[in-house]
């Protein structure tokens, strides 16, 4: 798909402040929806339980042709902190420096 840059610049000039930070916000919930969804490992059907909806609206849901409601963030936000907390704790490896005299250092 061919970038369609001065379209796009045409229509983010026109916006007002308050539109432009509404699409501000609707980009923020599609980053993050597509992030849970890579993180999670889940498929299509069990994303949508998480996020409690029906499969059918998935792809309006992640993105972002959808009307998010505020428990819809409080979904979103919840599991993102969720699968976020879940990757650290993998990703963290604790190292212990022992003394000379420890046994285990050989």
């Amino acid at each position: 798909m061919k970038c369609m840059k001065k379209d796009i610049d045409r229509f983010v000039s026109s916006l007002d402040s308050e539109n432009f930070n509404y699409l501000k916000q609707v980009v923020n919930i599609v980053i993050m929806l597509k992030r849970i969804f890579e993180l999670s490992g889940y498929n299509k059907i069990e994303f949508c339980e998480i996020m409690k909806i029906k499969p059918e609206k998935f792809k309006r849901y992640i993105s972002g042709n959808y009307d998010y409601r505020v428990y819809d963030l409080a979904l979103i936000e919840n599991a993102l902190y969720h699968f976020q907390e879940k990757n650290l704790k993998e990703s963290i490896k604790v190292k212990v420096k022992l003394g000379k005299d420890d046994e285990r250092i050989k």
